[in-house]
């Protein structure tokens, strides 16, 4: 699965230069907002992010470049911090829904070995992006709502953050499909729950294998950036970076792809 992958990641190279752009101008906008303050962090970051995934999600919060803290302010200006990060947030919201969305799409016509050109990504993204501000939305919702029992957890110490952190991460798992189903399905986010964990029941030989080495190398790539915050080490990981998750995240669709055919052909099989 992984090989199919990086082959359909050859054909398609170009599509690297999405993820290395938005971290380039993610970079470049937090620089002359906020200005460039990094500190060497040790943290263990469990992170899956089908479709966009971008090297400044893997840093801490504390060294992103965007990040967006109303107490943090933006340059100092206490007054207008407020409506500034509204506004900026408004901004960013909508621009990661619509490549979010586009990047997806992308991915799905690359596997089935159709054109991957911007005006690909833009028609995917215009289609879908609201379905993703919809999906942040219930995400932002669900975290509110949890927090009252993420303290409970919390207050175990150590061991309560272990324990949520597996929980997290199995519910990531379940539900890995779920933002490639809002877009290939054209489906919005609720409906998009169920039928991405039915896909994942019925994943096929090296889904596991793919989740594995795209968690895995998150990781390594998020501990290697926050053990040596540096502009330099965010750049020089850049593109090899933007290179492997691509490649990773082709054969994630691949999967997904190759579970959609299996239960279209036990459907007309059904009906014969």
């Amino acid at each position: 699965m992984i090989s199919r992958g990086f082959a359909t990641l050859r054909n398609n190279l170009h599509t690297i230069l999405y993820p290395v752009s938005l971290d380039m101008i993610t970079l470049t906008v937090g620089a002359l907002l906020m200005g460039i303050s990094m500190q060497p962090t040790q943290t263990l970051q469990l992170t899956l992010n089908p479709g966009l995934s971008l090297l400044n999600d893997l840093l801490a919060d504390d060294n992103q470049f965007l990040s967006f803290t109303i107490d943090r302010g933006i340059h100092g200006v206490q007054g207008s911090s407020v409506l500034m990060f509204l506004s900026l947030l408004i901004v960013v919201v909508v621009i990661s829904a619509f490549f979010h969305a586009g990047v997806i799409g992308l991915l799905y016509e690359g596997v089935q070995g159709n054109s991957t050109a911007f005006s690909t990504l833009a028609l995917y993204g215009k289609a879908h992006f609201l379905r993703f501000i919809g999906l942040y939305v219930f995400i932002t919702i669900l975290l509110l709502l949890g927090t009252f029992f993420l303290s409970i957890f919390f207050t175990l110490g150590f061991l309560g953050f272990l324990i949520i952190s597996i929980l997290f991460l199995v519910l990531r798992i379940l539900f890995i499909f779920l933002e490639f189903t809002i877009v290939t399905d054209k489906i919005n986010v609720l409906n998009a729950l169920t039928k991405s964990l039915d896909y994942f029941r019925q994943r096929v030989p090296g889904t596991l294998e793919v989740i594995f080495a795209m968690l895995v190398f998150n990781t390594v790539i998020a501990f290697i950036l926050n053990n040596w915050a540096h502009p330099f080490t965010f750049l020089l990981l850049l593109v090899p970076y933007a290179y492997i998750i691509f490649g990773l995240q082709f054969s994630l669709m691949h999967a997904l792809h190759d579970i959609q055919t299996k239960e279209i052909d036990s459907q007309e099989n059904a009906r014969v």
